[in-house]
């Protein structure tokens, strides 16, 4: 008696888009600027803590594991975004997603490299 009634849909109108998984989106957002932040102040640490030694080498496998990431997280968030967009919209978000994913990671790259060589980490 007291059930809530089910929504009636009007005949000729389209059904509702699929919900997008939010968890797998913020997964692939926000992944490669947090590996890179947290790589970012364990190479300043490393650089202050070895005089910059070996941090050449360190920079180089910080630079493979973001391209990594940043490449799985960009594949997730295609898989994600397909559950609910068609066509130009999805190509769209899809050219959009490396660009934004480019100037942040750059802006977060550059600062933590300000960082080491204000630390005097980098000779």
């Amino acid at each position: 008696m007291n059930d809530p009634l089910a929504p009636h849909q009007l005949p000729g109108t389209p059904p509702p888009p699929p919900e997008i998984n939010r968890k797998r989106l913020w997964l692939s957002l926000l992944l490669p600027p947090g590996v890179l932040g947290f790589l970012m102040i364990l190479l300043v640490i490393a650089a202050s803590t070895y005089s910059g030694r070996g941090t050449e080498s360190t920079f180089t496998m910080l630079c493979i594991v973001i391209c990594l990431t940043a490449i799985g997280s960009w594949v997730l968030f295609i898989q994600t975004m397909r559950q609910r967009f068609r066509g130009s919209s999805l190509v769209l978000l899809i050219l959009a997603y490396p660009i934004v994913q480019f100037i942040l990671l750059f802006s977060i790259l550059f600062v933590g490299c300000l960082a080491a060589i204000w630390s005097d980490g980098l000779h």
